[in-house]
């Protein structure tokens, strides 16, 4: 008689496509997770505060002094946002980043190009980090601001009360558009 066959293994060569620093696929204990999820909010928080940073200098060195005043605030409100999630408040700390984003793109879009400003590409991701980091209510509050927000817009453009003038594509705009889309992409990643 001949022994069954030994079971198949795995290769030992396959390498784990996941991110540095992602989640092994072992247990954590909840200290661990709680660890994660702030290390991985503090760093959403920086990146966001970088891309600001970035947008802010590209608007002063264009002279748009309003947009820049609107991102100093922002980000001073991020470094609030971040010092609660390292006090261990990460709650208050989810609300505020997410809050002062959605008010900050809400006021850009008002104050610039309409329903056209680059800023609006910034929605989406606010809300997949609500969904992520955030409470139900959170999610479904920001939604609601954000829905409510486009709608008096598109309203207030279709009554002509607010005629967005719509610049051609500058390098700001690009480095705006570049900006949203590497910040939202390194989060993800994170």
């Amino acid at each position: 008689m001949t022994a069954p066959p030994a079971p198949l293994e795995a290769p030992s060569t396959l390498q784990d496509d996941r991110p540095p620093g992602s989640a092994s696929g072992s247990l954590a204990s909840p200290q661990e997770v709680a660890a994660q999820r702030q290390q991985r909010l503090l760093q959403i928080i920086g990146a966001a505060l970088l891309g600001t940073t970035i947008t802010g200098a590209a608007n002063l060195a264009t002279g748009h002094w309003a947009n820049a005043s609107v991102l100093m605030t922002v980000s001073m409100l991020m470094v609030l946002a971040g010092f609660l999630v390292r006090t261990q408040a990460a709650g208050p700390g989810v609300v505020v980043l997410l809050g002062s984003l959605t008010v900050m793109v809400s006021i850009f879009s008002w104050m610039n190009h309409g329903l056209r400003d680059h800023s609006l590409l910034v929605y989406p991701a606010i809300l997949i980090f609500a969904g992520v980091f955030g409470s139900w209510r959170l999610l479904l509050g920001l939604v609601a601001f954000m829905v409510m927000s486009v709608s008096m817009l598109a309203v207030a453009d279709v009554q002509g009360w607010h005629r967005p003038v719509v610049p051609p594509f500058t390098g700001s705009s690009l480095v705006n558009i570049v900006v949203i889309l590497g910040v939202t992409a390194a989060s993800v990643w994170m």
